[in-house]
């Protein structure tokens, strides 16, 4: 997935991020945009998940800042930030534990990247808000109740 986001200003930032994952590793990839020229991506950074299963689904967010990954068996969430070297750090983001065992099979984010959007292995949609790793809402599969 290709991601042109916005710097913290609101500006058009001056790369397009890309996601890339299969097996068990997922890498980020960076664009330079601008100049009225075609650049060549540059590899970024391996994110190092050390699972002993394969990513089920993986995602990157509007604003290029957050990477959520799947796996069988449970959830993992990573915070991109740019270094004053202007290297990619990635790291990882602790979860409280119910939601880190919310294995799924599609990751969706809302357009300012401040919301993570699960459907859950279970049939669950949740909602979790990334600043605070909280479910703000989970929806059941039969009533579709919002129940948090």
């Amino acid at each position: 997935k290709l991601v042109h986001f916005t710097n913290s200003d609101g500006e058009d930032a001056a790369e397009v991020r890309m996601l890339s994952w299969q097996h068990d590793q997922a890498d980020l990839w960076r664009w330079p945009v601008g100049g009225g020229e075609v650049r060549e991506p540059r590899y970024a950074v391996k994110i190092h998940t050390w699972a002993q299963e394969n990513l089920r689904c993986a995602a990157l967010s509007p604003c290029g800042g957050w990477v959520v990954v799947s796996y069988s068996s449970k959830l993992a969430v990573f915070r991109v930030s740019v270094d004053t070297d202007d290297t990619l750090d990635v790291s990882k983001e602790a979860l409280p534990e119910a939601l880190a065992r919310s294995a799924a099979n599609e990751v969706c984010f809302t357009p300012d990247g401040a919301r993570a959007v699960l459907a859950c292995v279970s049939g669950r949609l949740l909602v979790v808000d990334l600043a605070s790793m909280r479910v703000e809402c989970s929806f059941r599969p039969r009533d579709y109740k919002v129940v948090g």
